[in-house]
């Protein structure tokens, strides 16, 4: 029995159901029930889903965002190593530390605020703000408050007294524009040091 040709040939025997494509250049999809092509698009657009149902399309490109992390990196505390924070342990003592940076080899200590300023290259905003303390002797809150342009933010993590772990503001968001200096600023009330790390999120 000879083999009738059917047109367009079925997907279910390898065909694509289309009589015939006639777009150059543009990106075959399947709908459910054949293939088919979409218009070609122009330079630089990209192939976007339009949803269920919906054939797909050549669009601009949008904007998109990138994340990134600000540790604070190399306090050089003797035995406490790289990577930690101190508050001095003076009544009422305020320290500022730059992200990415080590203590200011000019002083050799962070309470000079124009020695430890980071300038942000690129406007981002600022979230997620976390610390862990290792070692806690301040009988008083310490809070550590990112810093913009000198002036504190709402970016505020708040160490009780004598407590250890990891404490976090994860509520706050700072916008930070490309140029402005941050900084990480440590407060407390009372003669005690506490070390540990800083870390937070940006994203732009």
């Amino acid at each position: 029995m000879a083999y009738k040709r059917i047109s367009p040939t079925p997907i279910v025997e390898g065909g694509t159901n289309t009589k015939t494509f006639a777009t150059t250049d543009g990106t075959a999809y399947f709908d459910g029930t054949k293939i088919n092509v979409t218009a070609t698009g122009t330079a630089t657009q990209v192939l976007t889903s339009n949803g269920a149902g919906m054939a797909p399309t050549y669009q601009a490109a949008s904007g998109g965002s990138g994340m990134g992390i600000l540790p604070l990196l190399g306090e050089p505390l003797g035995p406490g190593g790289p990577d930690n924070i101190v508050c001095l342990a003076t009544t009422g003592s305020k320290s500022w530390h730059s992200p990415f940076g080590y203590r200011n080899p000019i002083t050799g200590v962070d309470t000079v605020q124009a020695y430890n300023n980071f300038i942000m290259p690129i406007a981002v905003t600022a979230l997620n703000l976390f610390v862990y303390v290792t070692s806690n002797a301040s009988t008083s809150p310490l809070t550590v408050t990112l810093n913009v342009n000198g002036s504190n933010t709402a970016l505020v993590a708040t160490i009780p007294a004598g407590t250890t772990g990891a404490f976090s503001d994860t509520t706050h968001t700072v916008s930070v524009s490309q140029g402005q200096i941050i900084q990480w600023e440590i407060s407390a009330a009372v003669t005690g040091q506490v070390f540990g790390t800083i870390s937070m999120s940006y994203h732009t």
